[in-house]
Order: structure tokens, then C-alpha cells, then sequence
């Protein structure tokens, strides 16, 4: 089944997210702040702040998976090129949002 496809449109769908993300990012601070608190300033294990935390952690690594560095080495093609150039590909997704084109 071939349905159109929008370049543009997608692209600036990424675009948008990446903005978001980042936004989004800049506020995990704010948000730890208000929960502390709350709490009188204190990481209290039973109200799941520190899930909070790891989840943000993992949501951060994430950004920078799609929109910076390939920080996932799942083949050896990959392991290969770390190896030889020593710092991470960058990501495909970044690569086509340079070049607008996907």
C-alpha cells in the first residue's frame, strides 16, 4: 500500500518535537524542585521521586539517542565504527534534519 508521503510536513513534525523535548527537558528541574518541596525537602522513597528521576534520566538519554549522538551500539557495524573513530555516530535523524531530507 503506498500512501503519500510529506516530507516537509514530517520533517517539521520532528522539528516541533525536538523543541518540545527540550523544553520539556529544561523543566524535569522545576518539577524536582516543586516535589521537594512538598515534601519538606526530602527524598521520601514511597511518593516514587526517584522513578521520577530515572525515568527523566532515561527520557534525556533518549533526546540525545535521536536527536544528537547514536548512543545505542546494537551491531557490529556500529561497535566497528566507534572503535575506528573512537566517539559515537551521529544520529540518523539528526543527519536528516540538517540536510531536510529524510
Amino acid at each position: 500500500m503506498n500512501k503519500p508521503f510529506n516530507q516537509e510536513k514530517n520533517l517539521n513534525i520532528f522539528r516541533i518535537s525536538k523543541k518540545l523535548n527540550l523544553i520539556l527537558i529544561g523543566l524535569i528541574p522545576l518539577i524536582f524542585a516543586i516535589q521537594l518541596y512538598q515534601n519538606d525537602w526530602k527524598i521520601i522513597p514511597e511518593n516514587l521521586i526517584l522513578w521520577g528521576l530515572f525515568a527523566n534520566f532515561i527520557a534525556i538519554l533518549e533526546h540525545i539517542n535521536y536527536y544528537m549522538r547514536q548512543l545505542m551500539i546494537d551491531n557490529s557495524a556500529d561497535l566497528k565504527y566507534v572503535k575506528r573513530n573512537i566517539k559515537l555516530k551521529i544520529a540518523s535523524l539528526a543527519k536528516d534534519l540538517k540536510e531536510n531530507e529524510l
